[in-house]
């Protein structure tokens, strides 16, 4: 029950603002216990996003997949994705707390398959594109691969990719686009699928893999629509009597503290001779230094400087 009222407030708050719901997320909530679990009293931290970052990622085929369950029938070939929270090192689990939004896309699985009915292809061909949104870099993409034969779901095989190495590989391309094959792994396991195969007169260990494609992509809010502009709207509905919202405490302005992987960072370092630069030093340090600080913050970018 209290998930679902996180949900509701989450979309109220969305259709004040007049953003879509995944630019809406709660940052913090207190409350006592008792509420806490089934209550409807408490206070909110709500986060109003401009940008969401996204990843695209599209399965393109399969080759070598073993045939599983009732050789001579027909199967439909299925690959499934979904996210959750990485599991990449203990330290990380405990230090981050993945934002509400990201636990939800976590529950969500998307899943494309061959075209059915044919006689347990070795080399299914999918071609479907997804779009997740990501609200935190700590998350695994689970890719399953099985088959349905008869009503029956046969494993073939998995992929857990980390979404910070797929972005950062993204980030190397200028289009942040680039595409791969990947070998299909055991289900928990590192071990890759093979399997022997029979269709030749001596047997052969075949590989079981998949090819995919990733591209880097941001979400924006609807053009003319700030961070500013929408919680202005959402505070406008706030006061209004009859509305179900009610606002406590406001504090406005970019929040420079937003959860890990929220910001990127960009470090530039410039080294000059200190006495023959002196006068261009003063002249960054009062003039263009000021002033680029000032073109950030219409850019919502934290500029500083030592």
């Amino acid at each position: 029950r209290r998930q679902e009222l996180e949900r509701n407030l989450c979309a109220q708050v969305a259709e004040a603002a007049r953003a879509p719901a995944d630019f809406v997320d709660i940052a913090q909530i207190c409350c006592n216990e008792q509420e806490a679990r089934t209550g409807t009293t408490g206070k909110a931290l709500m986060k109003i996003m401009e940008n969401v970052k996204s990843l695209q990622v599209t399965v393109l085929a399969g080759k070598g997949w073993p045939k599983t369950g009732d050789i001579v029938g027909k199967a439909d070939r299925i690959v499934s994705l979904n996210l959750r929270v990485g599991r990449r090192s203990k330290a990380a689990r405990g230090r981050q707390i993945p934002p509400r939004l990201a636990v939800i896309t976590q529950k969500k699985v998307l899943s494309t398959q061959s075209r059915p009915g044919e006689m347990h292809p070795m080399n299914p061909v999918f071609n479907e594109t997804f779009e997740l949104p990501l609200y935190t870099v700590n998350q695994d993409l689970v890719v399953m691969c099985y088959d349905m034969d008869k009503g029956t779901r046969n494993v073939i095989g998995e992929l857990v990719l980390h979404v910070e190495d797929v972005l950062s590989e993204c980030h190397e391309f200028e289009d942040e686009v680039f595409e791969r094959t990947y070998v299909l792994c055991k289900p928990g396991t590192k071990k890759p699928v093979m399997y022997r195969s029979r269709h030749s007169e001596e047997a052969v260990m075949k590989t079981a893999s998949i090819s995919m494609r990733f591209k880097f992509m941001t979400m924006h809010a609807p053009p003319g629509s700030t961070p500013a502009n929408m919680a202005e709207r959402v505070l406008l509905q706030a006061r209004d009597p009859r509305s179900m919202l009610r606002v406590g405490s406001i504090v406005t302005g970019p929040a420079f503290h937003d959860e890990e992987g929220a910001w990127d960072t960009v470090r530039l370092y410039i080294s000059s001779n200190y006495q023959e630069f002196h006068a261009e030093r003063q002249m960054l340090h009062r003039f263009v230094l000021p002033a680029l600080y000032i073109k950030c913050l219409g850019l919502r970018v934290k500029f500083e400087w030592v």
